[in-house]
């Protein structure tokens, strides 16, 4: 995956998620129309139904607005080849885009920062890519009903990121064969890291991939 492919992929995924708030803006807006039109002949407004409906307005507003400036910061992570990221921000705004993804195979992402600040100087897009390559990775190797948990450690050791499948309550569906696409992807977050020069571990029990930044953890 070139980084060309991966801002349009994310570039989609995204903006199919704004259309999504608009298309529900626009029901709740006509619901609203409706019930003032019922009004003019003298039938009382329903109070509560209105409260719900410009609360599910509100509601749609505010995901709007995160969707737009997480994607704007996404965007201008390809300003610089080398610049200081904050690692637990990165890890936050990579599941953030990749929840789309993520919730269409029916699989949760949860992060777990670190208590104390950490940055690294590296190639902030290619970070992204690099933990979106991860995610995507072990979500064809979890099934339904899988957590995907993104912990960044406090320790003093090493800086770094730890993507596990974590267990959880199953689904009937069957999960996604990982044989066909695990190698070709595996492959893909090799070369990452390759090029941003970090070493990536895999574990299959649990299934997990650490992203390991040179230099020692805790603090910039």
């Amino acid at each position: 995956m070139e980084k060309t492919e991966f801002m349009g992929k994310i570039t989609a995924g995204v903006t199919h998620e704004i259309k999504n708030v608009l298309a529900i803006i626009k029901e709740s807006a006509g619901l609203l129309e409706d019930l003032l039109f019922l009004a003019k002949d003298n039938t009382p407004l329903p109070r509560e139904k209105v409260q719900r409906t410009l609360g599910r307005i509100a509601e749609q507003v505010q995901r709007g607005v995160d969707l737009s400036t997480k994607l704007n910061a996404f965007a201008h992570s390809s300003d610089e080849i080398s610049a200081s990221v904050e690692i637990n921000q990165a890890v936050s705004q990579a599941a953030h885009l990749c929840k789309r993804f993520a919730r269409l195979k029916e699989i949760t992402l949860d992060v777990k920062p670190a208590e104390k600040s950490s940055s690294v100087t590296t190639d902030p897009l290619l970070l992204q890519m690099l933990l979106f390559q991860c995610m995507d990775l072990l979500m064809h190797g979890s099934g339904p009903g899988s957590t995907i948990e993104l912990r960044v450690p406090d320790s003093s050791e090493r800086k770094c990121v730890e993507i596990t499948v974590l267990p959880g309550e199953i689904s009937n569906k069957p999960a996604e064969n990982p044989r066909p696409a695990a190698g070709p992807l595996l492959n893909a977050v090799h070369r990452t890291a390759s090029a941003l020069e970090i070493q990536v571990e895999t574990e299959d029990s649990p299934l997990k991939v650490r992203v390991c930044f040179p230099g020692r953890g805790q603090g910039n």
